[in-house]
């Protein structure tokens, strides 16, 4: 008899984990039966790993038509990284997210993605004095009229990263290049740091944090999950250092020009009776940016290149549109230099002369 032993306990265990499935189901149906149809999957995990198994095959789109198939076209209830979720689908569910952000739907995280993220901080709603002040400071700083500050450094430190990590290679992994520009990028332009070392120290725990923040919320050595709690820390502490860094240096007045970053747009905004913001809610702020501009436009670019590689009729024909723009470009600056010059051989010779001098209307 002793054999059948083993195969006695598992038989027991999958009974019991059934019982146990079957219970808590049906408890979630009787509890929230004004919800949306939908299935929760299994206790503790939901229905994360199908999600997570679809999303390394590329379609994550099959697991939302699935259940809008078999639940709703419209709003299915499910369980994902340990939260009980509802999921709005087609044009009817996502106007009414968007139509009433703030009013009676707030922006959130599941608290399995915000550990290995953020700060813990007390909890400040999205209609609050302060985060109205934050939210302002970056729909100031992402309009056009103050990006086109930057374009010069940005159009800089891609020449540069061409130059360093392209050009002397005859392939390249074009993702990890990408992401790492990117990354350098946001740096630059969100915190004002330059130090490619300093850049790299943030860089490394930002990875860990990005590639495990989603996976199974398993705090457990060895796991994705484990090592994205682990970078995150060091990620939190590197940010917060720069956040009281730039605080110092805004506290003593120092000029920082035009071309303000986004920190220390942020350090303004905050007035003296929130001494300048709540340092960590600002480093969550920064943080919050790079994981949502990182991955989905270093993918972006990553296709955009694929493609073109695979498609060289395509290639060709964009290539000839950039070396048109090339040209009026390079037009463009030679009238503006010409004109300049001009305009200054005009004012010599006016102060020469002490004439009044009357620019021309073409002069900058």
């Amino acid at each position: 008899m002793t054999p059948f032993y083993p195969l006695v306990i598992v038989i027991v265990v999958l009974a019991s984990l059934s019982i146990i499935f079957l219970v808590h189901n049906d408890k979630r149906d009787s509890k929230h039966s004004t919800l949306p149809p939908g299935n929760c999957g299994w206790p503790f995990i939901g229905e994360s790993l199908e999600l997570l198994k679809l999303c390394s095959r590329g379609s994550p789109e099959k697991f939302i038509q699935d259940r809008m198939n078999n639940f709703s076209s419209h709003a299915f209830r499910t369980s994902l990284l340990g939260q009980d979720t509802v999921v709005f689908c087609g044009p009817s569910g996502n106007k009414f997210l968007f139509s009433n952000e703030n009013r009676i739907i707030e922006a959130w995280w599941p608290r399995s993605m915000m550990k290995p993220l953020f700060f813990p901080t007390p909890m400040i709603t999205s209609t609050s004095e302060f985060t109205k002040k934050i939210r302002s400071s970056v729909l100031e700083f992402l309009r056009g009229e103050t990006l086109q500050q930057f374009i010069g450094s940005m159009d800089a430190m891609e020449k540069e990263h061409l130059e360093i990590e392209w050009s002397p290679h005859r392939e390249v992994e074009v993702f990890p290049l990408t992401r790492k520009f990117n990354f350098t990028l946001a740096c630059r332009l969100f915190m004002g740091v330059n130090d490619p070392k300093l850049i790299s120290k943030i860089a490394e725990p930002f990875l860990l944090v990005s590639t495990g923040f989603m996976s199974l919320p398993i705090d457990f050595p060895g796991t994705a999950y484990n090592r994205a709690m682990k970078g995150g820390k060091i990620l939190r502490e590197e940010v917060l250092k720069i956040v009281r860094h730039r605080k110092v240096q805004v506290l003593e007045k120092i000029d920082f020009g035009e071309a303000k970053d986004l920190l220390i747009r942020m350090l303004y905004a905050t007035d003296e009776k929130d001494k300048f913001g709540n340092e960590m809610e600002i480093a969550n702020t920064i943080i919050s940016l790079f994981n949502a501009g990182n991955e989905p436009i270093s993918a972006t670019i990553s296709f955009v290149l694929k493609y073109l590689a695979e498609l060289p009729h395509i290639y060709d024909e964009v290539l000839k549109e950039q070396m048109e723009i090339a040209i009026v470009q390079k037009t463009r600056r030679m009238i503006e230099l010409e004109r300049h010059t001009e305009d200054e051989i005009h004012l010599e010779c006016c102060e020469r002369n002490n004439e009044d001098c009357i620019s021309h209307p073409w002069s900058f």
